[in-house]
């Protein structure tokens, strides 16, 4: 799932490239490195091999943008397991979103649901909205944790108050199932509507379809 990982990277990396280009040609020309690494960036597999194969700076020298720079290179080439050392050292280093992605790594492609949760739980703890929202699923899913709806909607709200749509979303759906629940479609409608204005499509569209039917 590269919806929230590769984005969240990105952004991280964007504008730092130049400078560190000069410690990570490896084997390749300036020219050489820029043009295959757009490519890289594209979801191009093979360019981030040949990124790799041409020498990358390694776990233990890597600093800063290079780390998140070279395990985004190697996440894209599927090499998920070298992928994660890097954000791991800048996980320990108190890069917050770093011990999210390296959630994401773990839970996504490893299957180690055990680690993921380890490292969404750091990341949550310093208010990464992203975590708590994978938190969230693990939680409905039972996936390396004691299935708990409770914590599951608790996850969510956290993720929602730091403006992450799907965590709105998700609290949405939950409050539209519970008819236990006092002006339940009221709280569910509210919710997508934060989904919505956090820029989430389908929080719009259910907003509207409560609206239609009248729910205030």
């Amino acid at each position: 799932m590269f919806r929230g990982l590769l984005l969240r990277i990105l952004l991280l990396v964007s504008g730092s490239l130049v400078n560190a280009y000069d410690e990570m040609y490896g084997n390749l020309t300036h020219e050489e490195w820029q043009y295959t690494y757009n490519f890289c960036m594209q979801n191009n597999a093979n360019a981030c091999d040949y990124l790799i194969d041409n020498g990358l700076v390694s776990v233990q020298n890597c600093l800063d943008n290079q780390c998140q720079i070279v395990g985004m290179i190697y996440t894209l080439a599927r090499r998920y397991s070298e992928a994660v050392e890097y954000f791991e050292k800048l996980c320990e280093m108190g890069n917050i979103a770093s011990c999210g992605n390296a959630g994401d790594i773990y839970y996504f492609y490893l299957n180690d649901y055990f680690r993921a949760k380890s490292f969404y739980e750091r990341s949550c703890k310093q208010r990464n909205s992203a975590s708590c929202y994978e938190l969230g699923i693990m939680y409905g899913d039972g996936k390396g944790v004691r299935q708990s709806f409770e914590k599951e909607d608790s996850f969510y709200k956290q993720a929602c108050n730091g403006r992450e749509p799907l965590g709105c979303y998700n609290l949405g759906v939950s409050y539209q199932n519970q008819t236990n629940i006092k002006n339940n479609q009221s709280i569910a409608k509210e919710f997508y509507g934060k989904a919505c204005d956090y820029g989430y499509q389908e929080g719009c569209d259910r907003y509207r379809e409560f609206n239609e039917m009248g729910i205030k």
